[in-house]
This record gives C-alpha cells, structure tokens and sequence, in this order.
C-alpha cells in the first residue's frame, strides 16, 4: 500500500441531524487504501457513532468550555497533521483551531443549509439587526479564508455567492450521499397499523424540523405544480 492521504471530518457531535448522518457515510465510504481517515466530535455523543468504521480514528475533547474545546481540537489536528480537515458545522472554531496548529492544513467547509436561512429561523439568535450584521460579516470573513467550499446543492452554493460573496470559483457542489441499500431495505419494512390507513398512493414523505431554513412551503408549492401534471 502507498502512502496515503490524512483527512479529518470535524463536527460538534453525532447528535442526529442531516449534516451528521452525511459526514457518517461520506467518510466511511471514502476508500482506506488511498485515506488515512479520522474523525474528531466536541461532544462525543450521538445516534450514528455506532455507524462510524472501526477503521476510522475516532477522537474527542472532554474539556465542556468552548475555548478548552478549541484548544483541544488543536492540539489534535497538530499531534495528527491531517493534510484536509473538513468541516460539518462550527465551521469557524475548526478554521481557526487549524490555522492556529500551524501544520499546513487545507480547510473545507461543508455547507449544508443555505446560509440566509439561518438569518431568518426562530430556533437562530440571529434575527436581530446588529446580529444579522455581525452574522454577514464573520461569514464573509471565514468563508473567504477558508481553502474550498462544498456545497450540497447549486441552490445552496447561489445563496453563499449571492447574500455573502462567496467566490463561486472557490466552491464545488456534490449532493449529500444516499445508502441505496439502507433504503430498499428500510422500504419492505411494515408500517404500524395507525399508519397503513392513510398510506395510499402517491405519498411524499419529509423528515426534518418545522423550522424556516427547511422551507416546507417550497416542498408544497412543489407538490401543487406535481398534482396539475400527474
């Protein structure tokens, strides 16, 4: 075997959102022949760290404060110089963290949400004036300084570029994975009983928070364009 490439996947937990559960699968899915792959969470808790590969490094701090959780990531990406560390959420402390353990480095956001919608949703502190601004700022800032943005989706890669100035030169866009396999399989399971009632087809089917950034209102705009043509 050659010599392979370190990289690092970096969140704040496996606590069960998209970003999570994408991260689990991008990483084990990524070839260890050519990956020396590893995983560092803030917080080690979550549904999917049961689903992380017994061949992926998985790390953690145990300091609960922010700035003790900053320098821990540090000195792990310093002991472990992974060459590409990529980051899912908290994107700015792991930019920093990296810079900062001076070992070259290169930093990937990975971007999920369009970035406009957090500016808008209740569960965000951000509605309010001055931090929308400082929001605008910070993101323009980080962004900027990191090595590559990737997007899950053009949609999401237009509102960096559009509300922040996100270079799109600086961007790529690839689709969150799906386990084909999990899903055919999840398919032939039986519903509960209160359920099969109303399961009569076509139906669509949307997991997620009832919350702005989500945008329902496009899924059933969606919906009313799909029921005039079929």
């Amino acid at each position: 075997m050659g010599r392979r490439s370190k990289i690092c996947f970096v969140l704040p937990s496996l606590a069960g959102g998209g970003a999570e559960r994408s991260a689990v699968h991008i990483l084990n899915a990524l070839d260890g022949q050519q990956w020396d792959r590893s995983m560092y969470l803030f917080d080690r808790v979550g549904p999917y760290l049961d689903e992380v590969s017994p061949e992926i490094r998985l790390s953690s701090g145990t300091d609960p404060s922010r700035f003790g959780r900053w320098q821990a990531l540090r000195r792990f990406i310093r002991d472990t110089r992974p060459e590409i560390v990529v980051s899912f959420l908290s994107y700015f402390s792991v930019l920093t963290a990296a810079r900062a353990a001076g070992v070259g480095a290169r930093v990937v956001f990975n971007q999920q949400t369009p970035m406009t919608a957090f500016l808008a949703d209740g569960d965000y502190q951000w509605r309010g004036a001055w931090h929308r601004r400082v929001f605008t700022l910070v993101t323009r800032t980080g962004y900027a300084a990191a090595d590559l943005v990737v997007a899950t989706s053009r949609g999401v890669a237009e509102d960096l570029h559009a509300a922040f100035g996100v270079d799109p030169a600086h961007m790529r866009v690839v689709p969150n994975p799906v386990d084909l396999d999990r899903v055919a399989a999840a398919s032939v399971e039986p519903l509960e009983a209160e359920f099969q009632a109303n399961w009569t087809s076509p139906v669509i089917v949307a997991a997620g928070r009832l919350a702005e950034a989500k945008n329902y209102p496009l899924l059933i705009d969606a919906m009313a364009v799909l029921r005039q043509r079929m």
